[in-house]
């Protein structure tokens, strides 16, 4: 089913970004949210918008990392998720003391 499939494409994505193969970490990851928004995991939506900003960052891309961060703030704040928020907050405090 689609959600199964987007859990294992998200999973795909972090162990090609564990890898340091981060372009198909990345394909891994949009394709996984695509199946996300397809099904409406709003939560998932939200980890892998946190997943692909976490690369961003570390690749210091610093305004598409924020462009990730800021979607998943809105469904953070839409879900009261304070652990989501917590991860969004760290990423954003991140990208601007890195600019």
């Amino acid at each position: 089913d689609e959600y199964g499939l987007s859990i294992a494409l998200k999973g795909l994505g972090a162990s090609y970004e564990s890898l340091g193969k981060t372009d198909e970490a990345l394909r891994y990851f949009a394709n996984a949210l695509e199946k996300k928004i397809a099904v409406d995991d709003q939560n998932g939506i939200a980890s892998v918008h946190l997943d692909m900003a976490g690369i961003f960052i570390r690749a210091k891309k610093f305004n598409i990392a924020l462009q990730h961060l800021k979607q998943a703030q809105q469904i953070a704040e839409k879900l009261n998720s304070f652990r989501l928020l917590h991860k969004v907050y760290s990423g954003i405090a991140i990208c601007y003391n890195g600019k």
